[in-house]
């Protein structure tokens, strides 16, 4: 995860440059012919001209513009809910910038005969038909049994170092770890670290990724946690990471027009 550090007065003079282009420009009339196509035209390079101010303008406004042709990659690590997948339904839909995409869904198999792999996808295809998803560009991945490679370990490593405290301190600090957490949570720490992988290597031209969001519980420490999301979170293509409310698919009775 990026994040941006501007100083609050500088923060709230830009939101306030923004809403006045945008009233001015909807005073005029709401549409205005660009070469872009955008519905707005609220980028002003005179009143809008710090480098700081232009990186919050981006991000603000990146998904004004409707992207043709677009494609949205979900990754279902686990099933954790529908809303990993009804959001980029919705997401195709009228008004949205990535109306009309096309949607690709991985996920990973526990199994390692093709019995097993048919089985699951079976079960997968049945999850999208729910939400009206074509099923023909699902992928079941047994490549998440593989091992992250030491260079994304090392990032992972790098990231968390920080935080680590030693084992039999006296005195534990608040939002910190020792070895003893992060070798309990090793498994899981592997399989984010391996999907992050996959998802920098199939969907680094995807337009959006949504991918389903670890669960958070006490006893796994803050560090540790938001390692996992930094990781998982990184890739070029902005990553939006979606948790339901851990209601089992076949239990939910969908009805979309």
């Amino acid at each position: 995860m990026n994040t941006i550090s501007v100083p609050r007065g500088k923060l709230l003079n830009t939101f306030r440059k923004m809403s006045m282009a945008v009233n001015k420009d909807l005073e005029s009339g709401g549409r205005r012919s660009t070469s872009s196509g955008t519905r707005f035209q609220v980028i002003d390079k005179h009143s809008i001209s710090e480098p700081d101010q232009k990186i919050i303008m981006q991000q603000m406004f990146r998904f004004r513009k409707r992207i043709h042709h677009g494609r949205i990659d979900v990754f279902w690590l686990r099933e954790a809910g529908g809303l990993t997948m009804l959001v980029p339904y919705l997401l195709t839909h009228a008004g949205s910038f990535l109306e009309g995409a096309h949607i690709r869904v991985f996920t990973k198999t526990d199994g390692k005969d093709n019995k097993k792999i048919n089985e699951e996808q079976k079960s997968m295809a049945a999850i999208l038909r729910k939400f009206h998803i074509d099923s023909s560009d699902l992928h079941i991945l047994p490549e998440f049994a593989k091992p992250p490679c030491k260079k994304t370990y090392d990032d992972f490593r790098e990231k968390i170092e920080p935080y680590r405290a030693e084992t039999n301190a006296k005195e534990k600090i608040e939002g910190t770890f020792d070895n003893d957490q992060l070798f309990n949570l090793r498994e899981k720490t592997r399989s984010f670290l391996r999907a992050s992988e996959l998802i920098r290597e199939h969907s680094s031209d995807a337009d959006l990724i949504i991918c389903t969001l670890p669960s958070a519980r006490a006893d796994i420490p803050p560090p540790i946690y938001m390692g996992w999301i930094d990781m998982l979170s990184k890739q070029v293509p902005p990553t939006c990471l979606v948790r339901g409310n851990q209601v089992s698919m076949s239990a939910l009775n969908l009805k979309f027009p």
